[in-house]
C-alpha cells in the first residue's frame, strides 16, 4: 500500500485502550489477520472516532494470527503498529489500512507496509483501484526529474475520483488531503466537493473534519469579516482590532524569528508601513515565539518596531480564528476600515507554493494597497 497521505495532524496520545473496553457500541467489525515474520508479539490497532476520541486495541499474536473486535461509526482510517505503543504522530512508523464495518482479514508484513493486504473493506477497495491508477503512472519514470509532472497527474486521478464517486467514503479523506495546509485545493472547490457528498459520507469522521475545516477557513477568507482580538503588545498597551474600525485599514502580519532568518520581507514590510502608513495604514505583528527574547530580539534584528507587535503564542485561538498554523511562510492579512477581509497572502519561503486560500504573495500585495490607496485619492 504506497503513498498513503497522512489525514490527521499531531494529536498527543492518550489513555484510550481503557475507552475502547468500555465504549458502549456493539462491536461491528472483526479484522482477522496474518503477520509475517511471526516474531512480532504484539499487535496494535489505532483510530479515531473524534479530534477528542481516538481508539487503541491491543491484541497479542499467536501462531501468527491476530484478531481485533471493535465499533466504528462507519469507513474510516486506522493505523497498525507492531510491538511498540503508537507514536503520537499520525503517520509515522505505522502499517495504514481503511477499515469498515463488518468482518475483513489482513496480512501484514512486518518490515514490508507497502504490501499489506486487506479484504472486506469497502473503502479500501476503493483505495487499491485508485493506486493501480497512480502505480502505473510511476512505471518507467525518473521519480526526480519528473516528480511534479507525477504528482499533477496523481492529483488529477483524485480529483475525477471525488467528482465520480460522492457516495465513496474515501473521497472525504482526499478531499481533506488537498485541502490541508498549503495545497493547492482552493475553499470554493472543497466546498463544492463536500456539499457533493451523500448524507451518509458526510456523517463519516473525515467529512465531519471537513466540514469543520471548510467552516474555519470560510470564516477569516476574503471577504469575510475579521474575527476580533485585543491583546497587549510589547509596551503593554491594549490593541484591540475594532479601534481601528472606520479609521485605519490594518495589515495582520502572522510571523515567527525562525521564519525569518533567510527572508527579506521585514524589508518588504518597512517600504509598505513608509508608503502608506501616512494615508491610514496600521500594521499588527502578532508572533508564534514562545520565548519573549527571540521575539523581541527579531523585532531589533530585522527592525520591526515602527508599528504594533504582539506576542500570541500562548493564546492559539487569535491564530486558530484567522486559519493559521505552523511557519515558514509568514502570513499577512490585509482588513478594509469596515473589518472586511481584503486579501490573505504568503510571506517568502522558496519551498511553499501558494496556499488554499491565500490571494498571492507579497508582491501581490504591494500590488492591491496600491490599488486600495489610489481609490482613495
Amino acid at each position: 500500500m504506497k503513498n498513503y497521505p497522512s489525514l490527521f495532524f499531531a494529536f498527543l496520545l492518550f489513555n484510550s485502550v481503557a475507552f475502547a473496553q468500555t465504549q458502549k457500541f456493539a462491536d461491528n467489525f472483526e479484522l482477522r489477520g496474518t503477520v509475517s515474520p511471526s516474531k512480532t508479539r504484539i499487535l496494535w490497532l489505532r483510530y479515531k472516532l473524534s479530534n477528542e476520541k481516538q481508539v487503541v486495541f491491543k491484541a497479542y499474536i499467536k501462531n501468527g494470527s491476530f484478531t481485533f473486535k471493535g465499533y466504528i461509526p462507519g469507513p474510516l482510517y486506522a493505523e497498525f503498529y507492531f510491538s511498540h505503543l503508537p507514536d503520537p504522530r499520525w503517520g509515522l512508523g505505522s502499517n495504514p489500512i481503511f477499515l469498515s464495518p463488518g468482518k475483513m482479514f489482513v496480512s501484514l508484513a512486518e518490515n514490508d507496509p507497502e504490501h499489506t493486504k486487506i479484504t472486506g473493506s469497502l473503502m479500501q477497495d476503493d483505495w487499491n483501484k485508485l493506486d493501480l491508477q497512480k502505480v502505473s503512472l510511476r512505471k518507467g519514470i525518473d521519480l526526480n526529474r519528473d516528480w511534479l509532472k507525477i504528482q499533477a497527474a496523481q492529483k488529477n486521478i483524485d480529483y475525477k475520483f471525488i467528482t465520480a464517486h460522492p457516495n465513496s467514503y474515501l473521497s472525504p479523506y482526499l478531499i481533506n488531503y488537498y485541502f490541508d495546509g498549503l495545497s493547492d485545493l482552493r475553499l470554493d472547490s472543497a466546498d463544492m466537493f463536500y456539499t457533493a457528498l451523500n448524507a451518509a459520507v458526510k456523517n463519516s469522521f473525515a467529512a465531519k473534519l471537513l466540514a469543520k475545516k471548510i467552516a474555519k477557513h470560510k470564516a477569516s477568507a476574503t471577504g469575510g469579516i475579521a474575527p476580533l482580538f485585543a491583546e497587549r503588545d510589547i509596551n503593554g498597551k491594549l490593541i484591540a482590532l475594532k479601534s481601528f474600525r472606520e479609521k485605519s485599514y490594518v495589515l495582520l502580519y502572522f510571523w515567527a524569528s525562525w521564519a525569518l532568518v533567510k527572508s527579506t520581507e521585514d524589508a518588504h514590510l518597512r517600504t509598505i508601513y513608509n508608503k502608506y502608513h501616512p494615508s491610514g495604514l496600521e500594521i499588527v505583528g502578532l508572533t508564534q515565539d514562545f520565548f519573549q527574547k527571540d521575539w523581541k530580539k527579531a523585532i531589533e534584528n530585522k527592525d520591526l518596531r515602527a508599528w504594533h507587535n504582539i506576542s500570541i503564542a500562548y493564546n492559539a485561538k487569535v491564530f486558530d480564528a484567522y486559519n493559521v498554523d505552523s511557519m515558514p511562510p509568514t502570513v499577512a492579512i490585509l482588513i478594509d476600515k469596515q473589518g472586511k477581509i481584503l486579501g490573505r497572502y504568503l510571506g517568502e519561503h522558496p519551498n511553499w507554493q501558494r496556499g488554499n486560500d491565500n490571494e498571492g504573495e507579497f508582491t501581490d500585495l504591494e500590488k492591491n494597497l496600491d490599488e486600495v490607496f489610489d481609490k482613495q485619492f
